[in-house]
């Protein structure tokens, strides 16, 4: 895959299916680091729960098919499939964290 070959470690809390290699920050030593990168789909407030769901579940499928996952995995990305109430959960959990370490550092607003 031409991974670099000089990563000390991944930043999230576990190993990468597309570099299980690469030890975690967690597994060397240095704890409380992890740092993902997220993606995913967002739709407007007061969309549908139906039209919600149905765009999980073609995303879900679109990102597990075989060659689509395989892809994924080449550029670094880990496809999760999670429904939409586990997504939402990360991103409130996410944002917290985040919101948590910048007031605690007194990291200025942007452009402020």
């Amino acid at each position: 895959m031409g991974l670099i070959s000089w990563w000390l470690a991944i930043t999230a809390n576990k190993r990468v299916e597309f570099a299980p290699e690469i030890p975690t920050l967690d597994e060397l030593g240095i704890q409380n680091q992890e740092a993902e990168t997220m993606t995913g789909v967002f739709v407007p407030t007061g969309t549908p729960k139906p039209i919600v769901d149905l765009l999980q579940k073609e995303i879900s499928t679109m990102v597990t098919t075989p060659e689509i996952k395989a892809r994924l995995l080449e550029l670094g990305v880990v496809p999760g499939g999670e429904s939409s109430a586990q997504f939402a959960g990360y991103v409130k959990a996410e944002v917290a964290k985040w919101r948590k370490v910048i007031t605690e550092a007194k990291v200025p607003p942007i452009g402020g």
